[in-house]
């Protein structure tokens, strides 16, 4: 059986991409926080995006565990969980040293070397000029960091890796978002950041391994440690 996106207008499923987009972003960025309920009507007010495409959105966002449906009510988005954390942290350091290992094995040109050092300079400029309390300056922080990994991932050569550590590490922005506003932001990241930018460009796949594996402990600490002190998402967060 076709989805039902198959026979889409293109109009129509740019709208519904818009929608997501818009949605994941205020889920990820604790504009919607967690456990509140959302509802296609004020969605759709919020982005002049009608209800098609948001119910659309809404659907997609479910399936990855973003938001869950609630009869009669609306969407409610999912709660911050310890379990969850983990689970993606597991992830991820299975995937990202593997991803770092092999971009240095192919080997990188100067091109590629030069965005990806062009990534770590935006990182470490949005990093400093990081307020906890400042929305759009830890959005720009988180969204920096990420970009950052995702390059090194798509240096990886793999499309497999790249996307699935796409969607790991996108879905793990609403966690660092949150320790990031508990805390002067992530000091420790644009040494490591330039450490591996230097096993990169001497093709050290091993070095580049361990540098990446490191930052995933590293992150995965400051993560628990958000969760754990945070008293608006403490219930939640200690869920099975």
């Amino acid at each position: 059986m076709m989805s039902a996106s198959v026979d889409m207008p293109v109009e129509e499923m740019s709208l519904s991409a818009r929608a997501y987009e818009a949605i994941r972003d205020d889920i990820l960025f604790h504009v919607f926080q967690p456990g509140v309920i959302i509802t296609e009507n004020a969605l759709g007010v919020r982005y002049g995006i009608g209800k098609t495409p948001v119910r659309e959105a809404l659907v997609k966002l479910e399936q990855e565990h973003l938001v869950q449906s609630r009869p009669r009510k609306g969407y409610e988005v999912a709660p911050l969980t310890l379990a969850r954390a983990r689970d993606m942290f597991i992830v991820r350091r299975l995937l990202e040293p593997a991803a770092a290992r092999h971009a240095a094995e192919r080997g990188l040109g100067a091109a590629e070397l030069d965005e990806i050092v062009a990534l770590a300079e935006e990182e470490t400029r949005c990093r400093t000029a990081v307020v906890p309390g400042e929305h759009d300056l830890v959005v720009a922080f988180v969204k920096a960091n990420s970009a950052f990994h995702l390059r090194v991932a798509r240096a990886s050569g793999s499309l497999m890796l790249e996307r699935m550590l796409h969607e790991v590490i996108v879905k793990l922005d609403r966690y660092v978002y949150l320790a990031v506003t508990q805390s002067a932001g992530f000091a420790g990241t644009a040494r490591s950041h330039l450490e591996l930018i230097e096993a990169l460009r001497a093709a050290q796949p091993e070095q580049a391994a361990q540098i990446v594996e490191e930052q995933v402990d590293w992150a995965e600490r400051v993560v628990v440690d958000a969760l754990m002190s945070s008293p608006s998402i403490q219930n939640a967060s200690l869920r099975a």
